[in-house]
């Protein structure tokens, strides 16, 4: 692809809007003061590549949320530990925290996982072993009763 081509791809592809940086700038200002600076360059790094994917503000606020979370959790009970040296114990440990302490929907679950994997791929550079943390199930196994049915087919034909 010529350099041409390039820019003329990258001029046509719109700029996330001003009210995005804003919402993120005032989320992060809140939050600075808890994270060391590290962690902190870390989040920007991860909110910056978000801007990029065309999510929604809400969406974006919403994961990097997930990662405040993260790095919060890491720095209360590993203090001192840089986030690339995480193992992948301590992970899933934030896992069944965010499952049995915090009651998490399997599918809420589910997202905090994507926005690690997706964390430590574009932001540390590691590579992200999926054997080693498993999406959950969100399927219910529960199959309906024929009473179930008789009881759906006569309030709606009722």
């Amino acid at each position: 692809m010529s350099i041409t081509t390039f820019l003329s791809v990258f001029k046509s592809i719109p700029a996330p809007p001003a009210k995005i940086f804003v919402t993120i700038h005032n989320y992060l200002y809140r939050r600075a003061h808890f994270m060391n600076d590290e962690n902190t360059n870390y989040l920007k790094q991860h909110i910056d590549i978000l801007s990029f994917r065309d999510l929604a503000p809400g969406t974006i606020t919403t994961y990097s949320s997930y990662m405040t979370q993260f790095i919060e959790w890491t720095e209360s009970l590993l203090s001192s530990k840089p986030l690339s040296d995480i193992s992948w114990e301590e992970l899933r440990s934030y896992i069944r925290f965010l499952k049995e302490v915090r009651e998490l929907n399997p599918r809420t679950v589910n997202v905090h996982i994507a926005q690690l994997r997706d964390f430590y791929q574009y932001i540390l550079h590691r590579d992200w072993d999926r054997y080693q943390i498993l999406m959950q199930a969100t399927r219910y196994t529960a199959y309906a009763m024929d009473s179930d049915f008789i009881c759906m087919k006569q309030a709606l034909t009722s």
